[in-house]
Parts: structure tokens; sequence; C-alpha cells
């Protein structure tokens, strides 16, 4: 798999082991036009299965501004990458969640 983490000026981009079990930081992208360039180009060398986009949702449950620039993003990517499926991943505590798993690793 490959994950996005897409933002104004920049998107971060992770792979996963062949079994989908953990990420690991690949590069991180300037949003620019050519970027979706830049992400096949990515695709073409790892050629993942699937793509996992993290989704910004409010701590009240809600997507806001940053969600639908989001979800605008993903469309525009789908035109350059239609055979690939593209799923969202609500990335609420998913930092305190690494953070959590880490401190479990180093004891």
């Amino acid at each position: 798999m490959l994950a996005l983490d897409i933002g104004d000026k920049r998107i971060g981009v992770a792979v996963s082991d062949p079994f989908g079990i953990s990420g690991t930081p690949l590069t991180v992208l300037k949003n620019s036009p050519s970027v979706f360039e830049e992400i096949k180009k990515v695709i073409n060398e790892y050629k993942p299965k699937k793509i996992v986009v993290g989704l910004p949702i409010t701590l009240k449950g809600e997507e806001g501004e940053q969600a639908r620039k989001t979800r605008k993003f993903v469309e525009k990517l789908k035109e350059h990458i239609p055979d690939i499926q593209i799923v969202f991943e609500d990335e609420r505590f998913t930092s305190q969640m690494a953070e959590k798993d880490y401190l479990k690793y180093l004891k």
C-alpha cells in the first residue's frame, strides 16, 4: 500500500511492507501541479495495490475545509491513476497511536 498525507503545501508519502503491517516514510512532495506525475513515478516504482489517504476529520467527527480539499485532491488523482483503489482513513488520533506503539516498542 501507498499512504498519502495531503497538505496545502506538501504531501507526505509512505509505503507499507508487503503484508500491509507497517509503514515507512518515503518522501515529501511539493503540492504543485506536477505532483500527480511525481505520485505516478512512486506508483510505478513500488506498484501498490491500494492507496490510503488520511482524511482530516474534526474531533466532532465532521469534515471541515481541509477534508474537503483532500477529497478534491483525490478526485484529481483518480483522473491520473484510475486503476488503483484509493480509500480514505480517518486520521484523528493517528499520531497518538503511533507514539503509543513506538513507546511499547522501546520497552
